[in-house]
């Protein structure tokens, strides 16, 4: 997505930036050759071309810094390879481009996401302390509580986090000054049927498989088709 916002800035760059052209002729030079800046404009110039090769690295491979720096060289002498009209057409079909690559890199890491969640699940399955249900969901209780169940519940209140397969919290509930509550009926398949697998007092650790997570569809800090990882404390049901 990143690449695709950056295209997009470029191509508007260009757009505009093709419209003027200064009366300056720099001629020959090598850029190599120049010292450190001694004047604001020129430390202003060095920084501002140093940002804009940054802000191109999302690009990866696809940017030759070689033809970048001709490119501003030769707008700065009035001279380009390409008229304004086939620049653009250069551009959108470089965009699409990235746009495709992007969509098959998603794609590629979604399946590898899967396999690896499937992996781990059939292996971890095997260990005496956790319960694999029917849907694939596993769970292992940490800790037993002896209250309510909460089988037909559909508000509880509990503290929760969430990690992803490599260890790493995604998102946490414990330290907030008030408890979660969680209506069971809009949380994620995985999510609900594991509450409602516990009782009040109960600590539990879940495992929930890509098609009772997130999905294709997850949100920001986890990748598509991930494992999740929950470890829970339920302390009560509000309904």
């Amino acid at each position: 997505m990143k690449r695709t916002v950056l295209a997009f800035i470029f191509l508007c760059l260009a757009v505009s930036c093709t419209r003027f052209i200064p009366e300056k002729d720099s001629g020959e030079i090598d850029v190599r050759s120049l010292s450190m800046p001694s004047d604001i404009t020129d430390e202003f110039s060095y920084v501002y071309g140093y940002m804009l090769a940054a802000s191109a690295s999302e690009y990866g491979g696809n940017i030759d810094y070689s033809y970048m720096a001709r490119g501003v060289l030769d707008y700065a002498d009035g001279n380009a390879f390409y008229a304004d009209s086939e620049m653009n057409r250069i551009l959108t079909l470089h965009q699409r481009h990235m746009i495709t690559m992007d969509r098959r890199a998603e794609r590629e890491l979604s399946e590898s996401n899967r396999e690896s969640a499937w992996a781990f699940l059939i292996a971890n399955g095997k260990r005496r302390s956790v319960v694999t249900l029917q849907s694939g969901l596993e769970y292992e209780v940490l800790e037993e509580g002896n209250g309510e169940s909460a089988e037909d519940a559909s508000v509880v209140a509990m503290e929760y986090q969430l990690s992803r397969p490599d260890g790493s919290i995604a998102y946490s509930t414990y330290g907030n000054e008030i408890l979660d509550e969680i209506v069971l009926a809009a949380a994620i398949p995985g999510l609900e049927e594991g509450v409602r697998e516990m009782h009040i007092g109960d600590r539990v650790r879940l495992w929930v498989p890509p098609e009772l997570g997130y999905g294709n569809d997850s949100p920001e800090g986890i990748e598509p088709n991930s494992l999740l990882i929950f470890d829970i404390e339920l302390y009560d049901i509000i309904e």
